[in-house]
């Protein structure tokens, strides 16, 4: 299941980068300092994926699904916390 959910998030942001740096480049948003700069992060992505995997294999299934979780609660109540600040102020 970790290895799944890890696979198809990481496959869908492929994608959708892939698009996003194709659309920029198409109406001539992607200037030499971008395309390094996303080189930049890609060499880190890639950095980190590794380190993800090598983690990834040496905790539970029912670990990550509790950091999962976690995660998904935290996120979720930042969300929320952000909307009221956000209709508190006006915006």
């Amino acid at each position: 299941l970790k290895e799944a959910m890890i696979g198809t998030k990481a496959a869908s942001s492929l994608t959708m980068q892939i698009v996003k740096g194709s659309a920029f480049a198409a109406i001539g948003m992607l200037t030499p300092e971008i395309a390094i700069a996303g080189m930049w992060v890609g060499i880190g992505a890639l950095a980190g994926n590794w380190i993800g995997k090598r983690t990834l294999a040496r905790i539970s299934g029912d670990s990550f699904e509790r950091i999962v979780h976690v995660a998904l609660l935290i996120s979720g109540i930042l969300i929320l916390i952000r909307a009221v600040e956000g209709l508190a102020n006006g915006s």
